[in-house]
C-alpha cells in the first residue's frame, strides 16, 4: 500500500505524511487519560507499526530514487542495514528514556525524534541527482565516441594504401 502511494503521492509526501502521523499519535500517547480508555491502546497498537511501515518505504522510495543505478543493489542493502540497526537502537533507547525520564516524557521525545526527518527532508533534492547522472552520462558518451574514435584509427597499412592511391594520378 505505500509503495502504491507513494508512486501516486509522490515519496516526500508519503514520508511526511507517515512521519507526521507518527509524531501526532506519540504527542496523543504521552496523556496519560488516553490511555485509560479503550479505543487508544488498541489504536496505538495498531497504527504505530503501520505509520513506521508507511514511513520506511517512503524512506527507502526517496533513498532508491536519489541512489545511481549502478549501484542500486549496494545502497538499497546498506540502507536496509541502517533501518534495522536504527530500530534496534530505538527499541533500547526506549526502555533508558522510561526508566530515566518516565513514560510520557519517553512519548514526547519519540514525537520530537520523529520529526526530526522532516527537518532535513527539504535538503533532499532528487534533481541534483538527475543532474549529476546526466553529467555521468555525457562523460560516459564522450569516452564512448573517443574509444569508438581510436578503434577505427587508420593501421599503418590503411595510410600505405592511401599513400599508394593518391600517387596514382586519375588524369592518366
Amino acid at each position: 500500500l505505500a509503495g502504491f502511494l507513494s508512486q501516486y503521492w509522490g515519496r516526500r509526501a508519503v514520508l511526511s505524511l507517515g512521519m507526521t502521523y507518527y509524531a501526532l499519535l506519540n504527542v496523543c500517547a504521552a496523556f496519560p487519560w488516553l490511555w485509560e480508555t479503550q479505543w487508544f491502546p488498541v489504536t496505538y497498537l495498531l497504527l504505530s507499526p503501520s505509520l513506521i511501515a508507511v514511513s520506511a518505504v517512503g524512506f527507502l522510495s526517496m533513498a532508491m530514487r536519489i541512489s545511481w543505478t549502478q549501484a542500486l543493489g549496494t545502497v538499497f542493502t546498506t540502507y536496509t542495514a541502517l533501518s534495522n540497526v536504527s530500530a534496534v537502537i530505538g527499541k533500547q533507547s526506549v526502555r533508558f528514556l522510561h526508566e530515566s525520564l518516565g513514560y510520557e516524557p519517553s512519548f514526547r521525545v519519540a514525537a520530537a525524534m520523529s520529526m526530526l526527518p522532516l527537518l532535513l527532508l527539504p535538503l533532499i533534492r532528487p534533481s541534483q541527482v538527475d543532474d549529476a547522472a546526466s553529467f555521468d552520462d555525457a562523460i560516459n558518451d564522450l569516452n564512448l565516441t573517443c574509444r569508438e574514435l581510436q578503434s577505427i584509427r587508420p593501421t599503418a597499412e590503411d595510410e600505405a594504401a592511401a599513400g599508394e592511391a593518391e600517387s596514382i594520378d586519375p588524369a592518366d
